[in-house]
């Protein structure tokens, strides 16, 4: 149901967000958050996905679709032609699409580092892997003819392929760690020191550990 609203609202004349600018990214990389959210519910019902990795998700989305609309716009040698081609085009330019490449990436490893720190701590061994995939990414939106243009087809590059064959083992390796550090099933605390010439009993403030459940 929620797909088939995005879809109407991606396409349909009176709401078209695919013509807005920023909007048309945010709207069809929503599908990503949604489809995030019937896989978890296919595999666990007792728990809801941390808000933290559906943002993460989404964002991450974003990223992907920004970056082929910036390989869309710099096939374009004429900016009016551009426009013609998609309304979106009108607001934007070369330096707008990057920078908003540059802030769903960051929203994207912000909230994934917020995931990683409050449920998942040896998923920090994933990020050098994670961070290299986005860098190769826009290496590809860079390039002349870019292959982000149409998505469907990046199968066809030998590096992107390996990439994504090895991500999803390499992230689910981590999560089978037990890291010395790791934070589940205990409480970390912290103890402030005494005021200064009295005798005092030194404070603490308590992080309850999370974990998701299963």
């Amino acid at each position: 149901m929620a797909l088939c609203v995005m879809g109407l609202a991606y396409k349909v004349p009176l709401v078209r967000t695919k013509e807005w600018p920023y909007l048309d990214v945010l709207s069809e990389s929503a599908n990503n958050a949604v489809r995030l959210l019937l896989g978890w519910f296919a595999l666990v019902t007792t728990t809801v996905p941390p808000l933290s990795l559906t943002i993460s998700y989404w964002m991450l989305g974003a990223f992907f679709m920004a970056t082929k609309r910036f390989a869309e716009y710099r096939d374009f040698a004429d900016p009016l032609i551009a426009a013609r081609y998609r309304r979106s085009f009108r607001h934007y330019t070369a330096d707008r699409l990057l920078v908003s490449i540059m802030f769903y990436a960051t929203a994207c490893a912000m909230f994934a580092g917020v995931f990683i720190v409050r449920y998942h701590l040896e998923l920090i061994l994933f990020v050098p892997l994670a961070a290299a995939l986005f860098a190769y990414y826009l290496t590809l939106g860079l390039q002349p003819n870019s292959p982000t243009q149409h998505p469907e087809k990046l199968y066809r590059d030998r590096g992107f392929f390996i990439y994504v064959l090895i991500s999803p083992w390499s992230s689910l390796s981590c999560c089978s760690l037990t890291s010395p550090c790791s934070i589940h099933g205990s409480t970390s605390r912290i103890r402030l020191p005494a005021p200064s010439g009295r005798l005092a009993m030194a404070s603490a403030i308590n992080y309850p550990a999370s974990s998701l459940s299963s």
